[in-house]
């Protein structure tokens, strides 16, 4: 986390080193401490940081909107879990609000990913984060999650939230608590923070793999870009589609477009394509009289005898056998 900001003047606010006075809540053993206390409200942002990971618990009590950034460029992944209140999550343009008791992991770069606050109550969030190296560690036991964090953990997608909000099951919320109240000396701590933040990444993927709804979360823009994508493979089915220059066109990466559309129609780009070519040519040769040769042409295949080999598979039977509609 970074320090907050108001919204609508963008100034940023001036953080003590200290807890504001009276503070009884959770203290973050071994953590640097940011605060800022006034009569509109209170922020305390506790930070543990070291190269391998970091721990960030933050706690809001605002009446007027605030935001801050959040995650670590260099981290393989970043998690946010909302304790308390309802936190909305921004990417630029994009929005996604994670509610309270929910989870997910997010991919930020350069400080892209921001969080909104102030709605009047008591608003708390931990976001902790891991190297490269221990989340491909982690997902080595989790092949069904690894599209996720694309291209190895290296390219973020274009929504705020890897996942829809998730909500964390007992074992997360035990190990939090754990790590909120550890009940080791500061030198301790250390050595129980690095075992204990695998331990939580571990309990965060299981659960996220054992949700039947796991998937990407899409957003509007991709959406959009998906129907146009599938309007074009039905509209221009002769035409070649490189997977990279459609996910460039589309502002994805590969994985991340070839996911998205399946998920979203039920099977790849490539399946859907060729379902596309094949209904065309059955109906050209059913409405037509052009021969096949043409008909391949027309549907974008060079050599006659793939085309035939290629229909022959998906309908059962060749060209040949296609009667003609009078």
């Amino acid at each position: 986390m970074h320090s907050p900001f108001d919204s609508d003047s963008l100034q940023f606010f001036p953080l003590s080193p200290n807890f504001p006075e009276g503070f009884n809540g959770y203290i973050l053993r071994g953590a640097t401490v940011q605060s800022y206390s006034s009569g509109t409200g209170a922020i305390i942002i506790q930070s543990f940081i070291r190269p391998e990971f970091s721990i960030q618990f933050g706690i809001f009590r605002f009446l007027s909107v605030i935001r801050m950034m959040v995650g670590r460029a260099d981290a393989g992944a970043d998690s946010l879990l909302t304790l308390r209140g309802n936190i909305q999550v921004y990417a630029g343009r994009e929005r996604q609000t994670l509610r309270a008791g929910a989870f997910s992991f997010c991919k930020p770069e350069e400080e892209t990913i921001s969080l909104r606050f102030g709605d009047g109550g008591d608003q708390q969030i931990l976001e902790v984060s891991w190297s490269a190296e221990i989340l491909q560690e982690a997902l080595a036991f989790f092949p069904s999650l690894q599209d996720l964090f694309a291209d190895g953990g290296t390219a973020r997608p274009s929504s705020p939230l890897l996942l829809p909000g998730r909500r964390a099951g007992n074992q997360a919320l035990d190990l939090v608590s754990t790590i909120l109240k550890s009940p080791f000396t500061v030198e301790q701590t250390e050595l129980f923070f690095q075992y204990k933040v695998r331990e939580y990444l571990l309990v965060l993927l299981k659960e996220a793999s054992l949700d039947p709804s796991t998937s990407l979360f899409l957003t509007n823009r991709e959406i959009s870009v998906l129907a146009d994508l599938k309007e074009r493979l039905i509209m221009n089915p002769q035409t070649k589609y490189p997977i990279r220059r459609l996910a460039l066109e589309a502002g994805m990466n590969t994985m991340r477009l070839k996911l998205a559309f399946k998920q979203q129609y039920g099977e790849t780009i490539f399946s859907f394509h060729l379902g596309e070519r094949m209904k065309e040519a059955h109906r050209l040769i059913a409405e037509t009289d052009l021969p096949t040769k043409a008909v391949a042409r027309k549907v974008g295949y060079e050599l006659t005898t793939s085309f035939i080999t290629k229909f022959r598979e998906f309908f059962g039977y060749p060209p040949s056998q296609v009667k003609k509609k009078r």
